[in-house]
Formats: structure tokens, C-alpha cells, sequence
């Protein structure tokens, strides 16, 4: 094989006795940098396959690999950086793999990454089961597949960084973000999320969730239908409810905490008519409640703490808004 340097496309399948890392006397194998005019491999079903080899990895000019079915495939090596022309990477089935090395961030070129059906891969944390940052790498993804991976609680946060995603195709129901500190804005990718149950974003100082990238009211178009939980804590960019939130009809629990500049929620509360539970902890600029709260007949529990200034007006029998909000079965003011 080395001498079949003009090849462009190489594929492995079904060969349950070859091992494409060694020689037939059992050196590892190396052609010495040659494969250099190959474009795209595929390894199917190779169950000698436990990590990717010496010879693929210096094939610099490489721009797809599709691996699938490897059983026994458990590590990417860091060596994987060296594939600086990978445009498209796919890995389905292999059911060994648990983690990506942080040299992922350095594949410049990749464009397109999918992941299916690896039940113990946690794109979340690297091999020693730490928080895996890419340092904002990966800026060239541009579409990305993630399907039956079982070990993903929460989108990753060097995904959350990948600022030029334009495509999300994933089966997610709890999105948790937290702690993003350079996060500015949400991706519209959000409102392809149509299995999203519970949504958390927490301590993102820069994060403004009303607005996209280029300053405009975020719109999901009437997506996130099968949101239902949604917590908003310490967001000091959160002035008010974002019109993709009141979009969510089907939603029953918001809890708001810490948010010190909110300000308002807007009169268009109403939608959520699905709203059953609210908390608003900590949210001192807060001073009242629309006319709207009158029209939330599914609401049966309101919490209200350390909001002084919503408190007094909430007052029982006193305060300005305790009509709007009279008819709720239950009210702590904690």
C-alpha cells in the first residue's frame, strides 16, 4: 500500500480480522507521510479498531472521515490536529468512545461534525472528566449532528462558543448554560431544539437573552413548544420577559431569581396560559405586575422573596396588585 500514493478515496468495511494499525509482522504500521492525495476514508464495522491510526493521522490533506460501527474503538488522539484540511467528521455506533481530546479545537477547517449513537460518549468532559473548553475554537463548524447520545445532560461549552453554528440537528430535553462569561447572545439554533423540556441559563453577565447577535429581538419563530421548565438566574442583562419566552405556550414553570435590572414583565404574559408556577426571588428593581396576571387562570402558585418593592404592592387586601393576583390559590412571600 505504499506505493499507492495517488489514491483519493479508501474505505474499510466488515473485515473482522483486520487491523489497520500493524504490519503482518505486528509493527505499527507507517507509511512515512504518504497518502497525501487522500481526500476521504470510511471505516465501517472494523472491531480490531480501538483508536485512530499512526498513518491516517498524517494524511494532511484529508477533508472527510466517517467512522461507524467500531465496537472497540475507545480514544481520538491528540494527534488529530494534525488533520488541518478535515472538513467533515462523522462517528456513529462506536460504543466504547467516552471523550474528545481538547486538540479537536485546532481543526480549523471542520465544518461539519455528527455524532450518533455512542452510548458512552460525554462531549461535555475530556478523558480525566473535566469541564472540556475548546478556548473558543472551532469556529469554522458550521453544522453539526448529535443524535443517541445518552451521556449529554446539557449542551457542551465549546459548543456554546461555536459562534458561527448555523445548523443544530439534536434530540436534547434539558438545556442547561451556565457560567458562560463571554456569552453575549443565544444562537436561533435554539429554535430547532423541538425536544427541549427544561431550559436554565445562570450567571452569564454579558448574556442579554432578548436579543440576537447583531442587536435585533431574538424571534424563535413560535419554536420551543415543548418547553415546560425555565429558570433565569443572576442575568443582569435580563430588563424584562424576551419575547421568545412568551411565544412558549406550552410552558408551566418560570422561576426568576437574582436578576436585579428586571424591570418589567410585559402585559403579553397572558399567552402563557399553560403558566402554573412563578417565582420571583431577588429581583429588586421588579416594583409591580401587568393587568395580565388577572388572565393567568392556570397559575396556582406564586412565590414572591426578597422583592421589596413587588412585595408592597402584592400586599394582601393592600397593595395595588393584590387584585391582579387575588385569584391564585397559593402565595408565599417567603
Amino acid at each position: 500500500m505504499q506505493r499507492l500514493t495517488s489514491f483519493t478515496d479508501l474505505v474499510f468495511s466488515n473485515c473482522k480480522e483486520l487491523d489497520i494499525s500493524k504490519d503482518e509482522r505486528g509493527n505499527i504500521l507507517d507509511f512515512h507521510g504518504g497518502f497525501q492525495s487522500l481526500r476521504s476514508v470510511k471505516i465501517t464495522f472494523l472491531p480490531k479498531l480501538t483508536s485512530l491510526q499512526q498513518w491516517l493521522l498524517q494524511a494532511h490533506n484529508l477533508e472527510h472521515l466517517y467512522i461507524a460501527g467500531c465496537d472497540n474503538l475507545k480514544d481520538i488522539p491528540e494527534q488529530i490536529e494534525a488533520l488541518q484540511s478535515l472538513q467533515n467528521l462523522n462517528i456513529e455506533g462506536c460504543s466504547l468512545l467516552t471523550s474528545f481530546p481538547e486538540a479537536m479545537r485546532r481543526l480549523t477547517s471542520l465544518t461539519h461534525l455528527a455524532l450518533k449513537n455512542c452510548n458512552e460518549l460525554d462531549i461535555s468532559k475530556d478523558e480525566s472528566d473535566n469541564i472540556l473548553n475548546f478556548h473558543g475554537g472551532l469556529q469554522s463548524l458550521r453544522s453539526m449532528v448529535i443524535e443517541g447520545l445518552p451521556k449529554l445532560t446539557s449542551l457542551s461549552q465549546w459548543l456554546l462558543q461555536a459562534r458561527n453554528l448555523k445548523h443544530l440537528d439534536i434530540s436534547l430535553e434539558s438545556l442547561t448554560i451556565v457560567r458562560c462569561h463571554q456569552l453575549t447572545s443565544l444562537s436561533q439554533c435554539i429554535r430547532h431544539l423541538s425536544s427541549l423540556v427544561d431550559l436554565s441559563i445562570q450567571e452569564c453577565e454579558e448574556l442579554d437573552i432578548s436579543k440576537d447577535k447583531s442587536g435585533n429581538i431574538l424571534d424563535f419563530h413560535g419554536g420551543l413548544q415543548s418547553l415546560r421548565s425555565v429558570d433565569f438566574t443572576l442575568l443582569p442583562k435580563l430588563t424584562s420577559l424576551p419575547q421568545w419566552l412568551l411565544q412558549a405556550r406550552n410552558l408551566e414553570r418560570l422561576e426568576i431569581w437574582g436578576c436585579h435590572n428586571l424591570k418589567d414583565i410585559p402585559e403579553q404574559i397572558e399567552t402563557l396560559q399553560s403558566l402554573q408556577i412563578l417565582v420571583v426571588e431577588e429581583c429588586d428593581s421588579l416594583t409591580s405586575f401587568p393587568e395580565a396576571m388577572r388572565r393567568l387562570t392556570s397559575l396556582t402558585h406564586l412565590t414572591i422573596y426578597r422583592c421589596p418593592k413587588l412585595e408592597e404592592s402584592c400586599e394582601r387586601q393592600a397593595g395595588k396588585d393584590w387584585d391582579k393576583i387575588a385569584h391564585i390559590p397559593n402565595i408565599r412571600f417567603r
